[in-house]
């Protein structure tokens, strides 16, 4: 199944980049209509949004490595609560609660912004009748004699991300095939089952741990800890 997942994801990503090229050809010639400009910059954006899922998927299989950079999670996660914020519904309130000062970590920014839309759009399903969607971070030192953590995580600093919902969660038996690819709960037209296991391979390739916890009629909790980089935080743009 692998196999089969990264030799489709290989040739639609061949696809996509003549799309893409088409598109920012077609996208000069058009400025002079505002309507056709807009038209095509939505069948643009709609192209990148595919390319990052094959990327995705590519990384799922191994087949493509992450390119990582030097990041403060914050500045990632703040503009894409705003367009969560418009994107999840009226019914659905987006909360932040950002530590200030987070370390630095060094991780694809493409996929981390994939993993908390993937995070957030399962948020969304579990709270049909609406409630609260929250995005925290924090500085997490682990030790090893710490008896506080009972998350497989190696002693050292980390930046924990921290998805949670008041949404209806989950029982034990689902909650232990979630991060299975293309297992869902949900119906075939609404989810491939690709999301969750994206983003503990998106996780496990940054050197972090993902974790949670999930009861039924009281909303589910997702931990992303990811490394802290050795890069000092002004090296925080370049590549690591």
């Amino acid at each position: 199944m692998g196999l089969l997942t990264g030799g489709v994801a290989h040739d639609f990503n061949n696809l996509l980049s003549i799309i893409i090229s088409s598109l920012d050809l077609l996208l000069e010639r058009s400025r002079s209509d505002p309507k056709a400009e807009e038209l095509v910059r939505d069948a643009l954006a709609a192209a990148l949004c595919g390319a990052d899922l094959t990327r995705g998927l590519l990384a799922l299989v191994r087949c493509q490595p992450l390119q990582a950079q030097c990041s403060d999670v914050n500045e990632v996660i703040s503009p894409l609560a705003r367009v969560l914020d418009r994107g999840l519904g009226e019914h659905i309130s987006v909360e932040l609660s950002l530590a200030p000062d987070v370390w630095p970590v060094a991780i694809d920014r493409a996929q981390f912004e994939s993993a908390i839309m993937n995070l957030a759009c399962n948020a969304r399903d579990a709270m049909p009748r609406g409630g609260r969607l929250c995005i925290a971070t924090r500085n997490s030192r682990i030790d090893k004699d710490q008896p506080a953590t009972k998350l497989p995580v190696k002693p050292g600093d980390y930046v924990m991300v921290k998805v949670s919902d008041t949404g209806t969660g989950m029982s034990p038996a689902v909650a232990e095939r979630i991060f299975e690819p293309f297992f869902t709960t949900k119906k075939p037209t609404r989810g491939t089952g690709l999301g969750l296991s994206m983003v503990a391979e998106f996780v496990r390739q940054s050197g972090g741990h993902l974790g949670v916890r999930t009861e039924l009629g009281s909303g589910t909790m997702f931990w992303l800890y990811l490394p802290r980089s050795p890069v000092e935080s002004a090296a925080r743009s370049a590549v690591c």
